[in-house]
């Protein structure tokens, strides 16, 4: 099976287009399952042509025909990050896009609807900022309650060693 393999990459190398052919054969759903758990059933067979791609493209550079695996399944993973990041960066695009909406709505480009939505959207953020400023108040009045009985603990404990010292004690507390 190696040397098959070992084989099928040499005559790449030298332009072979069916030796390409089996090693897409070899290996073409290994990679196909391997994307489907990176990147989704939906997306998998997208990438997998991009892999092949590369592949294609760079075959010529493997000098080692015995890590054509290893060096298929980095091509594989590294094509799998650069697809979730453009699909991350597509997704804040869109975000920002929701949030521009009324200037469309001015120039009317965009429906009242959509408007709508963004306003609410707008208001539910404001919202949850204020629930936020209310929690945060709240926290900030409870530490302060806590710092206040702390402060009063000292004070007390001070009053008392002033009191065990004017006693004659040595100012030393016993223990109970």
């Amino acid at each position: 099976m190696q040397l098959r393999e070992h084989l099928l990459v040499l005559r790449c190398q030298v332009g072979d287009e069916a030796a390409f052919s089996g090693l897409h054969k070899r290996f073409g759903n290994r990679t196909l399952r391997y994307l489907d758990g990176l990147v989704g059933p939906d997306a998998a067979a997208d990438v997998q042509q991009e892999v092949w791609l590369a592949a294609f493209r760079g075959i010529s550079r493997v000098t080692n025909p015995g890590g054509f695996r290893t060096w298929l399944y980095q091509i594989t993973r590294h094509q799998a990050i650069d697809f979730l990041r453009k699909r991350k960066r597509e997704a804040v695009s869109v975000g920002w896009n929701t949030w521009l909406a009324p200037v469309g709505a001015i120039k009317g480009s965009v429906s009242y609807t959509q408007v709508f939505r963004t306003a609410m959207a707008f208001i539910w953020v404001l919202g949850t900022v204020s629930v936020l400023i209310a929690i945060l108040s709240t926290v900030g009045m409870f530490m302060r309650l806590r710092t206040a009985s702390l402060v009063e603990i000292q004070l007390r404990r001070a009053a008392v060693e002033e009191m065990l010292l004017a006693q004659g004690n040595g100012g030393e507390m016993e223990a109970r």
